[in-house]
């Protein structure tokens, strides 16, 4: 979990990386077979495949290590112990000099069609989180959830399911208000299905009705039913909270337009 744009509370980054299919692949020093700890018959079968390095053993799927001729199943079941281990960092009897992980990171991100590929050398996993984050948020111009007026308690939840923004949540609104009864969140149930329901859309861009609750009452009871009715009556209100939606609506508007 990282505390970059959101609260600290908020950010799961993995769901994110998960969700927008990100894949942060940490590079792997080629290392010979024999300093694996692999036994003497395990390394005479893959060598006699053609396996001398860690990251050909990496890239064995299971049927290919199954074709491997005389290799039985504890020998197979031994490899894929090791493979297992150097995936977690942590490979059989491989000493800390030799580790399997650099300091780099490829970082791969498909978005509006296009593919990213870079890599990082020498950051912190924060740094990483940070610039993947960027990244998405340069490329999807999309409505952020961090940038509307919702409740801390369903920020924290949509961002714990690794939702980023408004148009991804609403297309699965259906889904998430099942969780949220599930959970017995009532609150943000009827908080999110108002963000639904009164949401406007213009293209790709989105205006919603807020949950926050003096604003909330305010549009209920002067019965507005449009964004421009809220705008023209701005001066039925003296609330400093209900005016700064307002401002913030004049320009979702006016950008929209």
């Amino acid at each position: 979990m990282h505390s970059l744009f959101f609260p600290k509370e908020f950010v799961y980054f993995d769901k994110i990386c998960s969700r927008y299919n990100i894949k942060i692949n940490q590079t792997l020093k080629q290392i010979d077979l024999d300093k694996l700890g692999l036994s003497v018959r395990a390394c005479i079968c893959l060598k006699r495949a053609g396996i001398t390095k860690s990251d050909q053993l990496l890239n064995l799927s299971d049927s290919d290590l199954m074709k491997i001729r005389n290799l039985g199943k504890k020998t197979y079941e031994e490899i894929k112990e090791c493979i297992k281990g150097i995936n977690n960092n942590c490979a059989t009897d491989v000493k800390s000099e030799v580790f399997c992980k650099d300091d780099s990171r490829t970082i791969i991100l498909m978005l509006n069609n296009q593919k990213i590929i870079y890599k990082c050398m020498g950051v912190t996993d924060e740094q990483i989180a940070n610039s993947v984050l960027t990244t998405i948020f340069n490329l999807k111009k999309s409505k952020k959830i961090i940038e509307m007026q919702m409740s801390p308690k369903i920020i924290e939840f949509l961002t714990m399911k690794g939702y980023l923004f408004w148009d991804d949540v609403y297309t699965d609104r259906f889904s998430l208000l099942e969780q949220l009864r599930i959970c017995q969140f009532n609150e943000c149930v009827i908080e999110l299905q108002e963000l639904c329901r009164f949401q406007i859309k213009r293209k790709e861009k989105v205006l919603v009705y807020p949950g926050r609750e003096s604003i909330r009452n305010f549009i209920i009871h002067n019965n507005y039913k449009k964004p421009e009715d809220i705008i023209n009556n701005i001066k039925n209100t003296d609330n400093d909270e209900i005016i700064e939606f307002i401002e913030q609506l004049k320009e979702l508007i006016i950008f929209d337009n």
